[in-house]
């Protein structure tokens, strides 16, 4: 059976850091898991993103 190790990032900045990580996901073995929308930052969305991947 499959271990994973799981990571959680809060994005504040959702028009420059997401489309970033986006842009690299899975490069690294991460996997999306889920993303949801949370608590306002500074009048920006903020957005909750669940990884996973295999451990190693």
């Amino acid at each position: 059976m499959t271990q994973w190790d799981y990571a959680v990032y809060v994005i504040d900045d959702v028009n420059d850091i997401f489309r970033e990580q986006l842009q690299n996901l899975g490069n690294d073995g991460w996997e999306l898991v889920s993303v949801v929308s949370g608590a306002m930052a500074g009048g920006k969305p903020r957005l909750v993103v669940f990884l996973k991947r295999p451990r190693r």
